[in-house]
């Protein structure tokens, strides 16, 4: 209950410090428009393109984040569908593009934080890439298991140490802190759907984070 208490505030602050960006920008094109009204069309475009990043964000971590609705309640193609378009709007407009295809076979039935995982494995390819780059998402059906992948290549590619200590095995929430709590977050989605996320370097500009994820029975 106390590591789960930890995570939560954490979480919070993580998720406050992303939003504070953008809600913050709002507020300074209201007092754009107050201080200087002959700039009202340079006002308008601020309010509009912070609204619009804001607005991305939160439906994003509701996703990921959250407990209800979208693609953390079913399992069907459609959650990675849904998990796809959510992924394509929160990366709009910045240095990270995403190379995720349509039509991917998701194959039999998975459990529904599936496509939560993946949304966070999402989240974990723009952190390692702190210079912009790419991020090619894979879903292949096996006979028992769909495998997931996150390949994020770009300049200097690669996760913090911190964030990594947070993705192994027997890491102490002691050592949590806002910017490596997503990592074990997505650590215990991944053992909540009875996978692990493995993480290769495949260069000094390329990183992988896979999983294998079993098929529900029935």
């Amino acid at each position: 209950m106390k590591d789960d208490l930890r995570i939560t505030q954490l979480l919070c602050s993580r998720l406050c410090h992303d939003l504070v960006g953008p809600v913050g920008a709002i507020n300074n094109g209201i007092e754009l428009i107050e201080d200087a009204p002959d700039m009202l069309d340079e006002s308008l475009a601020l309010l509009s393109n912070s609204a619009k990043q804001a607005s991305r964000r939160l439906a994003f971590y509701r996703i990921a984040f959250g407990f209800g609705g979208g693609a953390s309640a079913n399992t069907n193609s459609g959650s990675f569908k849904e998990a796809r378009r959510l992924a394509q709007d929160f990366l709009a407009e910045g240095n990270v593009t995403l190379d995720w295809p349509e039509s991917t076979g998701e194959g039999g039935a998975l459990p529904k934080n599936a496509a939560k995982l993946l949304m966070n494995m999402v989240l974990l390819g723009v952190a390692a890439l702190p210079r912009g780059g790419s991020l090619k998402v894979g879903l292949t059906a096996q006979s028992d298991a769909l495998e997931i992948s996150v390949t994020a290549q770009g300049q200097g590619a690669g996760l913090r140490e911190d964030i990594q200590a947070a993705i192994a095995p027997g890491f102490s929430t002691n050592d949590l802190t806002a910017h490596n709590v997503q990592s074990q977050f997505a650590t215990r989605l991944a053992l909540s759907v009875g996978a692990a996320i493995k993480v290769s370097q495949n260069s000094s500009n390329e990183i992988k984070l896979a999983v294998s994820v079993p098929f529900e029975n029935g």
